[in-house]
């Protein structure tokens, strides 16, 4: 499926390749240019389902008029299969496989943002959620890295939300800087070229930063030194 030019939706959409599961392995899903909702008051959801072929939406989504929500599948999840120019909508965004991202995914309104898959940086991005409330999480599987092409940096917040990452960051394609804002926040190990940038310490409740082996790498006596700062934290081991 291939539609050529910019595409307002005037009501729900589902683009469903796999037939029902009847054709699993599905065809392509090509957007080649902007994607929006027509109007603020009919926000619509987008459901995009390319078996294990690619979804390219090379057109801002979004970014006139909000989706509510963007569920996308597709792929092979050892490679990029879902290729994303950015992301806007009022809720939840849900991309079932390997993410490739040239742009900011961004709900503005309720809801989390989860990447089930690996990410690869096309740009520097940043992979917002409204915030608001603890369910407002950020979620990524899978490895994220940089593209070939340089290194990029990523910002999440999540606001009263978690972020977890489950693989590994830089690994294979350095991060310039990472920025990430939540509740609580989980990571495994992480590489970057810059700052390194974990925020917390201004949100109402606990914020736990799991998987602290990475920072223990490069900030000596860290709890002391944000203790000074007015911060209370301590270390759970």
């Amino acid at each position: 499926v291939s539609i050529q030019g910019d595409f307002i939706f005037i009501s729900d959409v589902t683009v469903d390749i796999i037939n029902g599961g009847a054709a699993p392995a599905g065809g392509n899903v090509t957007f080649t240019a902007a994607v929006d909702a027509d109007d603020q008051s009919n926000n619509r959801n987008l459901t995009i389902n390319a078996g294990t072929s690619t979804i390219d939406l090379q057109g801002a989504v979004g970014s006139s008029q909000a989706l509510a929500t963007l569920t996308a599948t597709g792929g092979d999840p050892g490679i990029p299969s879902i290729f994303l120019e950015s992301g806007t909508t009022t809720g939840q965004q849900t991309y079932n496989g390997f993410v490739s991202a040239a742009g900011d995914l961004t709900s503005t309104t309720a809801g989390a943002i989860r990447i089930l898959g690996s990410v690869l940086l096309e740009n520097s991005i940043s992979i917002s959620t409204a915030g608001g409330a603890a369910t407002d999480d950020i979620t990524i599987t899978g490895t994220v890295d940089s593209d070939t092409f340089g290194t990029h940096a990523l910002t999440l917040n999540a606001g009263a939300g978690d972020i977890a990452i489950s693989q590994s960051v830089g690994s294979s394609g350095l991060l310039d800087t990472l920025t990430a804002t939540g509740a609580s926040i989980s990571l495994r190990n992480v590489a970057t070229n810059g700052n390194q940038t974990y925020t917390g310490l201004v949100a109402n409740g606990e914020t736990l930063v799991d998987r602290i082996y990475h920072l223990d790498r490069g900030y000596d006596q860290m709890e002391a030194k944000l203790r000074g700062l007015g911060a209370d934290i301590e270390r759970i081991q």
